[in-house]
């Protein structure tokens, strides 16, 4: 049975005071979401890149390289956070796409980035950059750096999609 606050020997703990299962909760949650974002990043990436490929313009070779960037920022955040990642999950499971042959890279029909969907991604990544902002604030010792670290690459990666997001708006607004 839970103690009641009024105990004497209970401790009033702060209202921002992490206990251990929460600290390590609150990590896994970011570890997710990481995961998640690292992997709608690339496929976004891959997805530029074979149209860069299909329609090489200098707009599409710096917006497929900005979303790539991005993409390499969260899987560094990744690594960053998990000692425990296979580091051959450190190379760019999207590369291998930019070797694809352009008729096939035609074939795909889905090959441009709504700018709809860019938008969503910067935004989940400035939210993403906050909640590791507020758990550094609330972790200590080695972790509070590891955080700090983990909210640089996704800040990081959230300029680079903000770019490749400018470079479809004024390509859009152009073709108008």
């Amino acid at each position: 049975m839970p103690r009641s606050a009024d105990a004497p020997d209970h401790h009033n703990r702060e209202s921002n005071a992490f206990s251990q299962e929460e600290r390590e909760l609150a990590v896994l949650g970011l570890a997710i979401a990481l995961g998640t974002a690292h992997v709608v990043c690339t496929e976004s990436a891959a997805r530029s890149r074979l149209q860069a490929a299909v329609e090489p313009t200098y707009r599409r070779n710096a917006r497929a390289a900005f979303l790539h960037a991005a993409a390499r920022f969260l899987c560094q955040a990744r690594v960053v956070l998990d000692p425990g990642v296979d580091m051959d999950d450190w190379r760019d499971p999207a590369a291998g796409l930019s070797q694809l042959d352009t008729a096939q890279a035609v074939a795909c029909p889905q090959a441009a980035i709504a700018i709809n969907e860019q938008a969503v991604l910067v935004e989940a990544m400035n939210v993403l950059a906050r909640e590791a902002a507020a758990l550094a604030t609330r972790a200590s010792g080695p972790m509070a750096a590891v955080i700090r670290s983990v909210q640089a690459c996704v800040e990081a990666a959230a300029s680079q999609l903000r770019e490749a997001e400018l470079l479809a708006r004024s390509a859009d607004a152009d073709e108008d």
